[in-house]
């Protein structure tokens, strides 16, 4: 299904992400390979704040983006010009990858970390340059 190593990789952290929400998150031993964390360590509490996405919708970030799916996620501001382009972009090419998967097995969030400049306007444009379909979701 994927034919180039970063596009698993991402997969491979969707998987990661929703296995530390269900509680059954993997470590890493001292040998590389992965062992079933203690319920108690593994426990991810993910906070229930109120966001914007880039349709101006009030969402709740854990009830409405994140229980029970399998979600990467990434961090942007939109007036960045150095590292946020290529992490939209790798964004872009894992949703052409997966295809109608995206919205369906795995959800794209994209978080940005200025709030004040980025409004829902801002967001959806964002997202429009790098052709954000459904399943990949712009939050303030």
């Amino acid at each position: 299904m994927f034919t180039q190593s970063k596009s698993f990789t991402l997969f491979g952290l969707a998987i990661i992400l929703l296995a530390a929400v269900d509680g059954r998150a993997q470590t890493p031993s001292c040998h590389g390979s992965t062992s079933q964390a203690p319920a108690t360590r593994s426990k991810m509490v993910i906070p229930d704040v109120a966001v914007l996405d880039q349709e101006g919708n009030k969402l709740n970030f854990y009830t409405d983006l994140i229980k029970n799916k399998t979600v990467a996620i990434n961090f942007i501001f939109t007036n960045c010009t150095t590292i946020c382009p290529p992490l939209a972009a790798t964004f872009a090419r894992l949703q052409k990858e997966m295809g109608d998967k995206v919205g369906k097995d795995v959800h794209l969030i994209s978080i940005s970390v200025d709030p004040v400049t980025d409004t829902p306007e801002r967001l959806k444009a964002w997202g429009a340059k790098f052709k954000a379909g459904p399943g990949w979701t712009f939050v303030t």
